[in-house]
């Protein structure tokens, strides 16, 4: 119950900010010169990868980006960015992820493969919950152009509004995955900001994989 904040190695104390343009970009602008958050660390062989999320303000969308480490704390070094959910050169601006991936759970499968549960952001601002899938834990593609998890259909619901921070508990019991998420009511449930009144909710799938 007691923590002691680590000063990282930048001038404010961070172990990761913003960057510099990374090798393989054409702009001098870094992908993620807006901000750096919400990040997912886990552990592969002998390194740390960290999946975090940012606002590619060329791209106009959001961003996952992945940064590596031997020792999980101080030398973080970015790889750049790896997944902004649907592809782009999609021209279905209805897809539900069609202005990018933002907050994730990246999970080792038993198989040796990953997979990200992601929270997709439309063009209208609408935020859902869905499911990319990696060999190599760098390079993703989306399951499919729906969703795993979307708002309610009830427009009075507690996440009429939307669904998104997914986190995954794998249940031995059950064999089943469960996911924790937040969820926020619509403008006509809430009657004020929708951002302002969310809640904690869960789901469970309906077969190992997840999907």
């Amino acid at each position: 119950e007691h923590w002691s904040r680590i000063e990282g190695p930048s001038p404010y104390g961070a172990i990761v900010e913003v960057g510099n343009p990374s090798s393989n970009s054409n702009s001098n602008i870094a992908f993620d010169s807006m901000f750096v958050g919400w990040p997912c660390v886990i552990e592969v062989g002998s390194e740390y990868r960290m999946y975090y999320h940012t606002y590619d303000t060329q791209q106009k969308r959001f961003v996952v980006g992945l940064a590596v480490a031997s020792d999980g704390l101080m030398k973080w070094r970015k790889l750049g960015p790896v997944f902004a959910g649907a592809p782009d050169d999609t021209d279905d601006e209805l897809l539900f992820d069609a202005a990018g991936a933002s907050r994730r759970h990246v999970l080792t499968m038993a198989d040796g493969s990953y997979k990200m549960f992601y929270e997709g952001v439309s063009k209208s601002g609408s935020h859902s919950i869905g499911l990319a899938q990696s060999d190599d834990g760098v390079n993703w593609k989306r399951t499919s152009n729906q969703p795993v998890l979307s708002c309610s259909n009830d427009p009075l619901a507690w996440d009429s509004g939307g669904v998104g921070s997914p986190h995954l508990v794998w249940m031995p019991s059950s064999r089943r995955w469960r996911m924790y998420y937040v969820g926020y009511r619509s403008s006509a449930a809430s009657g004020s900001n929708p951002l302002e009144n969310n809640g904690i909710g869960v789901a469970e799938s309906v077969d190992e994989q997840g999907t």
